[in-house]
């Protein structure tokens, strides 16, 4: 409490500290395509997803990975629609069929 004022001091993991001035502060959640990194202490600022990462809805979640043989290129996706379906090269899939004939 400062004066007659309450000053937030932290937020639940996954909402970042947002503080206009001391009689405005609150606890958001981040965007799509962005979650709060925070090593130590409240987080400040949201970050975006990695690539092969996404985020689809505001709230206080992480980042998801692209689902198995599927890669998102871009930083900050908000959803499945822009990842790339991946295949293996064609020699590991051959390499895997022979070990499986014997």
């Amino acid at each position: 409490m400062v004066g007659d004022e309450y000053v937030l001091k932290s937020c639940p993991t996954g909402y970042r500290f947002y503080n206009l001035s001391l009689a405005l502060q609150e606890c958001q959640p981040c965007p799509r395509g962005a979650h709060c990194e925070a090593e130590q202490g409240p987080c400040q600022m949201c970050v975006d997803c990695q690539p092969g990462y996404y985020k689809d809805t505001i709230s206080n979640h992480s980042c998801v990975q692209c689902p198995v043989n599927s890669y998102g290129p871009e930083y900050g996706a908000t959803s499945l629609s822009r990842s790339r379906r991946y295949l293996p090269p064609l020699r590991f899939l051959l390499f895997a069929l022979h070990y499986d004939a014997f």
